[in-house]
């Protein structure tokens, strides 16, 4: 129940088993978090689990389990055993301690997974293996008579196994480091798909060990094995099963399906809320609190994520309402005779409140401040082009095998050459789908050649090779889709020669042909990106479509189209030029999504080019996003 040294082997034995079914939820932290995040980012989450877990029994052995278990400075931190080499007793305390501090470590790792650098993350470990999670320990845990005892301890504040001093304190300082970094990009846009995670059954697997493991995290906080341990192992699995069951029915009532990541945090809420009072409570009531904790993580998991915080693996919801939910669940569950002489369970819930706040105003003020301050000094989140890339690359030169397959494919595509399988192993999967892609790719390449006329009878227009206005329709549908699936901006460019028809009769349809074949040219000249799309859309009227291109980018395209039109006089006469053309130019764009179609975006280009006309001509209006 408190941190006390074990009394005799058995008990020993006891706790250096459980510390190592803690160490081994590092396994379990490990495979939740890979699973659940992009691919690109699996190997990055990996890593900082293993690495977080080396500096936080680095710092903790150094300084950490001395502020938290030395000799006691009137209950507010400790003052020895600093590069702790003590007893055998004291030994087991410091490795079952140095467990729970990786734990709440680690908690930090799944939340702000995806766009913080490495070593940022590193330095949020190392303060709290060094002074947030021991100090605060030393307070609620610290064993012994008043003044020497922890402070909040001496008040009568509960916590057997660390739903606030693990879980919260994890919890706080993942928020802090949340709001500091903000939501990944594009997460939070309206129209985005859902973020999904590479490896579901890889963060099944990972709450399974973790499940495993709780049974040493919430039975090894006895310091005995005594006649309790059944219990408390009974009331940890019951926690979690409910958890899960609950969330369950819960997320298929307000869902209408049984979500993974949603079923997954609804166990393990149960089991962090199970921690605070597992030696006090019965099946009964270790039953009720995780039946209680599946809802909550619904409910915590919709209320952060309409604030726009963005916890990838659902840590603040699992860590900090479950521990929440736990220390409170002491004075409401458990029994009072575990409470302090003369206090009721008003009080008792008084007590547990005030320590949930003083956790709060540690743990999330410390965090906050340290980080921002860090982050003034050293970027905590990567770059944009970084976070587009993926972690695994950014940050350790490592995007494995599958990732250089889909990059040497886009390649492949881009540049119309076939992709070179020597680049990979020999004798594996990667080289046969190489092998079958540049078969598939000289076939092709063959009949394109032949169908290579046909498709361009029926795709261009035959007076200024730009493609045609049937073959825009079918792209722009395309890109449409294509755009909305990626959240990405769509525009539209429509642009229209001014008093064309004028010119048609000054200087005949041979020059006004021409005047068109030359704008043609000029805009395929100043159109440079390969993905942008130029049509003839009727007459003297052209069209471009530029996917994944803000209204500013495509205004500032217009603008050089009108510079360049504006320095060429078109068309030629016999060798001389005989006049000067201008365009109205209209602009729309939009992000695709259900709610809009491509019609739509076509009338608003063409109410901006009418605007255009209207105002005088020879100008760009926009409008849009």
């Amino acid at each position: 129940m408190t941190p006390i040294l074990p009394a005799n082997d058995t008990d020993a034995i006891w706790l250096l088993f459980c510390t190592i079914l803690v160490i081994f939820m590092q396994a379990g932290f490990c495979c939740l978090e890979s699973g659940l995040v992009r691919n690109k980012n699996s190997i990055n989450v990996a890593l900082k689990n293993i690495a977080d877990f080396t500096v936080t029994l680095t710092f903790f052995w150094a300084v950490g389990f001395g502020l938290m278990f030395g000799t006691s400075q009137y209950g507010w931190w400790g003052s020895s055993d600093f590069f702790f080499d003590g007893d055998t007793p004291t030994s087991l305390l410091f490795l079952f301690q140095a467990a729970f501090c990786g734990a709440a470590a680690t908690i930090v790792s799944g939340a702000v997974a995806e766009r913080m650098r490495f070593l940022g993350y590193l330095a949020t470990t190392l303060l709290i293996a060094a002074i947030i999670y021991p100090v605060f320990g030393h307070w609620a845990w610290y064993p012994g008579t008043t003044p020497q005892m922890g402070w909040l301890r001496s008040l009568g504040f509960i916590d057997s196994a660390g739903a606030t001093v693990v879980h919260s304190v994890g919890g706080w300082v993942a928020l802090a480091t949340v709001l500091i970094l903000g939501p990944r990009r594009g997460f939070y846009h309206p129209h985005h798909n859902e973020f999904q995670g590479n490896n579901l059954p890889l963060s099944t697997l990972g709450v399974l060990i973790l499940w495993i493991g709780w049974l040493g995290f919430n039975g090894g906080s006895l310091y005995r094995f005594d006649e309790r341990v059944p219990q408390v192992l009974i009331n940890t699995l019951l926690a979690g099963a409910c958890g899960g069951i609950s969330a369950l029915i819960f997320s298929a009532f307000k869902a209408k399906t049984a979500d993974v990541k949603l079923i997954l945090n609804g166990i393990l809420t149960g089991l962090v809320a199970s921690t605070a009072a597992c030696v006090m409570i019965q099946a009964a009531e270790a039953a009720l609190l995780g039946l209680a904790a599946g809802p909550l993580s619904v409910v915590c998991a919709k209320f952060f994520k309409d604030r726009q915080i963005d916890d990838v693996v659902g840590a603040l919801t699992v860590h900090l309402g479950g521990g929440i939910l736990g220390t409170l669940s002491v004075a409401l569950l458990a029994d009072s005779r575990f409470f302090l002489p003369g206090i009721n369970r008003i009080e008792q819930l008084g007590i547990q409140v005030f320590g949930i706040l003083v956790c709060f105003l540690w743990a999330f003020g410390v965090s906050m401040v340290s980080l921002r301050l860090l982050n003034r000094i050293y970027p905590l989140r990567v770059d944009i082009t970084q976070e587009d890339q993926g972690l695994n690359i950014s940050e350790h030169q490592y995007s494995g095998a599958l990732l250089e397959l889909i990059h040497s494919l886009e390649d492949s595509q881009a540049k119309g050459t076939p992709v070179d399988p020597h680049q990979f192993e020999n004798d594996t999967e990667f080289q046969q789908i190489i092998f079958q892609y540049n078969r598939l790719h000289d076939h092709l390449d063959q009949e394109m050649i032949r169908e290579k006329q046909y498709a361009q009878l029926s795709i261009l227009d035959g007076l200024t090779g730009l493609y045609n206005r049937r073959f825009f329709d079918m792209i722009f549908g395309l890109e449409w889709a294509r755009m909305g699936s990626r959240a990405a901006p769509l525009s539209l460019m429509m642009i229209d020669v001014d008093r064309f028809k004028i010119f048609n009769d000054t200087y005949g349809h041979q020059a006004g042909d021409k005047a068109l074949s030359n704008l043609a040219d000029i805009l395929k000249g100043v159109v440079e990106r390969s993905g942008d799309f130029i049509a003839r859309y009727g007459g003297e009227e052209f069209c471009i479509l530029l996917p994944d291109t803000t209204l500013e980018k495509a205004q500032h395209l217009a603008d050089k189209i009108q510079l360049q039109v504006q320095a060429e006089p078109i068309p030629f006469e016999h060798g001389s030029p005989v006049g000067y053309l201008t365009l109205s130019i209209g602009i729309a764009a939009r992000i695709p999504s259900r709610e809009d179609t491509q019609e739509d975006l076509i009338e608003e280009a063409d109410k901006a080019l009418y605007t255009a006309k209207h105002q005088g001509r020879n100008q760009v209006v926009a409008s849009g996003l």
